[in-house]
């Protein structure tokens, strides 16, 4: 425990002595959008802050991003965005959206210096965001929801999920899972189940927080598609059984309503003769009136 508290604080002095030291170190630098802020905005903030996003504000252009200066510097530097809430001080995991103190030291610093533009030939080429796939090919199977208008209000958002047959007619050995969003704009989530009950038509559920059924894949805005590894020879994959169905737990947020959406999830099999090693999600704590109270520290000793 103490070790912890040390660490935090050791963290925490840290962070405010750059605030301090570093600007001063970085006046040579002068810190400009195009050398030093855009590379940031576009690999932390730009998975769901561009043109038809599911986040209010786009931060396309440097416009965009010099007219909402001061915002971004309150949100960046008090931990409010990019939205990480585990704890990195703790433990790190994969794909973590969050900014370092060079890159919070970086956008203060570049405020502070009057947001210059600098040289626009040296921007970083920007990310391309769409609907179309990123894994590419063919899909073995490609299931959509039929379209749907959500039904969110201005206070409230639209849970519901879709169970969609399969069709098919032998097992297969799923190697990799991608979702395309019908409406980037809209689809805040979206949670994929093989669902418990398989049904012969589509089957719509609504306020519907989420599918019954054994959990594969989740996406947010700004995911990469699921690929089980393969390691030293072994493969790893989910087996999906004949006549099974494939659930859609979808999330609309407030301010979408009437707005329509059909989105789409793709499969892609292993040979059927390949030997995977079947990976599985469990829900290991179903007592959903357990509360864990946040910055708690409990010791076990022997």
């Amino acid at each position: 425990r103490n070790n912890l508290i040390m660490r935090k604080i050791f963290v925490i002095h840290f962070f405010l002595i750059s605030l301090i030291y570093f600007p001063i170190s970085g006046i040579s630098q002068n810190p400009n959008y195009s050398e030093d802020i855009a590379p940031i905005i576009y690999d932390k903030c730009l998975k769901c802050h561009h043109n038809n996003g599911i986040a209010p504000i786009s931060l396309e252009t440097y416009m965009d991003v010099a007219s909402n200066a001061g915002l971004i510097q309150h949100v960046t530097s008090n931990g409010e965005m990019p939205p990480w809430p585990p704890d990195t001080l703790y433990q790190d995991y994969a794909y973590e959206n969050v900014l370092t103190f060079t890159e919070i030291n970086s956008i203060t610093s570049w405020i502070a210096g009057g947001v210059p533009l600098g040289d626009t030939s040296l921007l970083p080429p920007k990310p391309i965001f769409s609907n179309n796939s990123l894994l590419g090919g063919v899909p073995d199977l490609e299931l959509q929801i039929p379209a749907y208008a959500s039904t969110a209000t201005a206070n409230g958002d639209d849970y519901v999920c879709f169970s969609i047959p399969t069709g098919l007619t032998q097992y297969k050995k799923i190697r990799a899972i991608e979702i395309i969003p019908g409406n980037t704009s809209i689809v805040h989530h979206v949670i994929v189940a093989i669902d418990n009950i398989p049904n012969n038509n589509v089957v719509t559920t609504l306020d519907c927080m989420g599918p019954d059924g054994k959990f594969i894949y989740g996406y947010a805005p700004g995911s990469l598609p699921i690929i089980y590894p393969e390691d030293n020879g072994d493969s790893f994959g989910v087996t999906l059984s004949a006549g099974s169905s494939i659930s859609l737990g979808m999330h609309y947020p407030e301010g979408s309503y009437g707005m329509l959406d059909s989105t789409k999830v793709r499969f892609y099999f292993y040979p059927q003769n390949t030997n995977i090693r079947e990976i599985s999600t469990d829900f290991l704590i179903t007592n959903w009136t357990f509360v864990l109270p946040p910055h708690q520290i409990t010791e076990v000793s022997d």
